[in-house]
């Protein structure tokens, strides 16, 4: 995208489709209406530990990494994803990691 105000991220792009799906619903495109709205930026670093920088602040640590994992949770798609995920981080806790190839 050249020419571009908005960062190559994916947050950018889930907002501009949302914005896209509503005017072709509508029957009405207008390429000045999108607006980007910045929700901040999420990494989780290792540990259990993360780091979040938003416009309502920075946060980072343990409850940077309960944010992170929650707004994964939140962004699931169905809700048998959503039951999963923590089952298998908790098998993932307990057990390990499974490295084996076969």
């Amino acid at each position: 995208m050249e020419n571009s105000a908005y960062p190559a991220t994916a947050q950018v792009a889930n907002q501009k489709a949302r914005w896209l799906a509503k005017q072709l619903n509508r029957n009405t495109i207008d390429n000045n209406a999108f607006t980007y709205k910045d929700l901040g930026i999420m990494a989780y670093v290792g540990n259990w530990n993360a780091i979040i920088a938003s416009s309502g602040g920075n946060v980072s640590g343990r409850a940077a990494w309960l944010i992170w994992r929650g707004a994964y949770l939140a962004k699931s798609v169905s809700w048998r994803n959503r039951i999963l995920i923590p089952t298998y981080w908790f098998v993932n806790w307990l057990f390990g990691r499974d490295i084996s190839r076969f």
